[in-house]
């Protein structure tokens, strides 16, 4: 099958659980699946490796993110996984060259926060209320972001000084 785009948000009683990435078309490059009564974990493995666009919002998602789950999708430009029960450390998306937006806000993260190489093409970082903490200096090495949500984690560093941040910084 050649499937490009997947839309079947907004579908509470569709249930289920997220495993059926495994076996779906490897050409799929749009996913969105909010509020589809999806549970469980996300696999460790996903045939994703075309997706631009994931958006698994406001389901019922648990557990830790797998390690590689996220960084094999090389491809990601947008990532929404906000309104889960997502626990564990954050994902590391910093190796995700083309990544613009990330959303994980409303889970339980914990740790600190995800390295990003300098001078990283994320436009919109959002991660409020989960359990994150530590420094916040990795987010000085977003020059090009216009959108930083922290609000209502644990953080016990100093506030960068948003004229530290290089980019079209708009919202922090």
């Amino acid at each position: 099958s050649q499937l490009v785009d997947l839309w079947i948000d907004n579908n509470p009683n569709l249930g289920g659980t997220v495993s059926f990435f495994q076996n779906i078309s490897s050409s799929l490059q749009t996913a969105y699946l909010d509020g589809c009564g999806l549970e469980g974990t996300l696999p460790s493995s996903f045939n994703t490796s075309a997706i631009k666009v994931l958006s698994l919002t406001y389901n019922k998602l648990r557990g830790e993110i797998p390690p590689n789950t996220i960084t094999r999708m090389t491809k990601l430009i947008q990532l929404y996984l906000h309104h889960n029960q997502f626990n564990g450390s954050l994902p590391q998306v910093g190796n995700l060259p083309d990544l613009l937006i990330v959303d994980l806000s409303f889970n339980s993260f914990s740790g600190l926060l995800m390295d990003f190489p300098y001078d990283h093409s994320l436009l919109e970082l959002t991660l409020n209320d989960n359990l994150i903490f530590g420094p916040l200096s990795p987010l000085l090495n977003l020059t090009r972001i216009s959108k930083i949500d922290i609000s209502n984690n644990v953080f016990n560093s100093m506030i960068p000084d948003p004229i530290s941040f290089r980019g079209n910084l708009k919202i922090f």
